[in-house]
């Protein structure tokens, strides 16, 4: 196992940055960790790498206990946000300062710096100092720097945050080409659904300190284990529901979302979400649980256009892609009949002030709903 997670928690001055967390990553994986600003995953970052010191629990790199190593012990690599280059060193001081502080030998220092820059695709910005380089570049060379010394665990917080969309996408996919090569095991946080999903062998979604599903994409996109990681991890509608007279219905509507041959639960109300590409937008209605929404807006995005509909007084959002047959000939104020193909229901937690019960998808008789059927994620 490169990296174990056991039952690590933190607070500061009374706050909870990190309650009760557990995860491993095997040797040679690359794990995002998932979640909003100030969830704590930079703090479980900086607690594996020997930053901070957890008030409970432990870490231990490749089965060895190391919450009593420093950082320098714990031979990890640390890339941060905003690149910490010296600025008044070159590209290869840079990437070497570690090394020589190590007291490596000079040809030793030289070979390693140029197998890097050559890594990175920089050997031409060898004398290059941090102003002269790109956002881009910059963040390549606090990479190679933190690959230096060949740490046994490379540990990445929000590396790409500070740069461009473009930028990011394209760092992206030579982060991932390069950790294959490399094959170094490593976490990476980040806030950015979409990154985590391209970059991640799995990814573990965090929020409020804790962990609330760890998977791998399509598992946590598909089948998210609760209402947060639903929110969280794509787009998504969410729409009061009540279970009754043996079927699903939006609240405060006729419409039934689909038939149910059990007793249906949810003595809370439920909540439904249905991702905008799952909403089937029909002319006519065919029956099997399709009802009407008028269009209020659409928005044009390149490959699919965003519709806005208005169905019962509820705010609904639909995408539809080009490669529909359908696809682009609706027009605003146009009645219109939309189903739901595929959608999780979740019981409507009771709120207990000072209690950590949380929502939790519900079992076959008030579930996920595809072709009626249920599923636990």
């Amino acid at each position: 196992m490169g990296i174990s997670v056991q039952r690590i928690s933190k607070r500061f001055n009374g706050f909870v940055a990190v309650d009760q967390v557990s995860f491993e990553v095997a040797k040679g994986e690359l794990v995002a960790l998932l979640g909003p600003s100030g969830c704590g995953k930079s703090t479980i970052l900086r607690i594996i790498s020997g930053l901070e010191r957890p008030d409970s629990g432990n870490v231990f790199l490749n089965n060895s206990n190391v919450n009593r190593l420093t950082p320098q012990q714990r031979r990890v690599g640390f890339v941060f946000q905003h690149y910490a280059l010296f600025k008044h060193m070159t590209v290869e001081k840079n990437i070497a300062f570690g090394l020589e502080i190590k007291k490596k030998r000079k040809p030793e220092i030289a070979t390693r710096v140029a197998e890097l820059l050559e890594l990175i695709g920089l050997t031409g910005y060898r004398k290059h100092y941090p102003a002269q380089l790109s956002g881009g570049q910059r963040q390549r060379v606090a990479l190679a720097r933190a690959l230096a010394s060949e740490p046994k665990v490379l540990l990445l917080d929000e590396p790409f945050g500070a740069l461009d969309v473009k930028v990011r996408e394209n760092l992206t996919g030579w982060l991932r080409r390069l950790h294959d090569k490399l094959n170094t095991t490593s976490i990476f946080v980040t806030h950015d659904q979409r990154e985590a999903m391209d970059l991640a062998d799995r990814i573990v979604v965090v929020n409020q300190g804790r962990i609330e599903q760890t998977g791998i994409a399509p598992q946590v996109y598909e089948k998210p284990r609760n209402k947060f990681v639903a929110g969280f991890i794509g787009n998504a509608n969410v729409l009061d529901g009540i279970c009754t007279d043996g079927a699903v219905y939006l609240k405060r509507t006729p419409y039934k979302i689909e038939n149910r041959s059990a007793p249906a639960t949810g003595k809370n109300g439920i909540m439904i979400f249905v991702r905008p590409e799952d909403i089937d937008i029909q002319a006519t209605n065919r029956g099997n649980n399709a009802f009407p929404a008028v269009i209020t807006h659409i928005n044009y995005r390149g490959s699919y256009r965003e519709l806005d509909l208005k169905a019962q007084g509820l705010n609904i959002k639909a995408f539809e892609y080009k490669n529909r047959k359908s696809a682009f000939s609706w027009q605003q104020n146009q009645t219109v009949f939309i189903k739901f193909n595929n959608y999780k229901i979740f019981e409507r937690p009771v709120f207990n002030y000072g209690s950590s019960q949380k929502d939790i998808a519900l079992d076959v008789e008030c579930g996920e709903g595809k072709h009626g059927q249920a599923s636990n994620g």
